[in-house]
């Protein structure tokens, strides 16, 4: 895994054919302008990979993402994931975040403008198991 910035890493395991990208404790002091500049360079990262699965591990975000917030996020990432053809997108999240569940909420209802499947999973092994089937 390298830095991708203060707030997050990026790591791609080639044998698996899995980008992953892991958001750090310090996005807790990160503002509403720095997670899309986040998001924008998880984009970019996400379009040198092509038909690959996605790993995000969240458990470690404490960045509140607001639905309007979580929307504007979307329109960047929804178009690199279609483009570099992601396959599956496994997100781990701490199962009592509640603040989490709306990037869920707003997938879920996001899903026809997407062709791959995504989970969400609060361990990773069971996160890795269910992106190599």
């Amino acid at each position: 895994m390298k830095n991708l910035s203060n707030y997050q890493q990026v790591g791609f395991e080639e044998a698996n054919n899995i980008l992953i990208f892991k958001w750090l404790l310090t996005t807790a002091n990160m503002s509403e302008a720095e997670f899309i500049e986040e998001i924008k360079k998880a984009s970019k990262t996400i379009n040198s990979y092509k038909d690959c699965k996605v790993l995000l591990l969240s458990k470690d975000m404490r960045f509140a993402i607001s639905p309007d917030i979580q929307l504007k996020a979307n329109e960047i990432l929804l178009p690199a994931y279609n483009s570099a053809k992601v396959k599956k997108l496994a997100i781990l999240i701490p199962e009592e975040l509640v603040t989490e569940l709306s990037v869920e909420q707003t997938i879920e209802e996001k899903e026809d403008e997407h062709n791959f499947k995504s989970n969400f999973f609060s361990e990773e092994e069971e996160a890795r198991k269910w992106l190599m089937t």
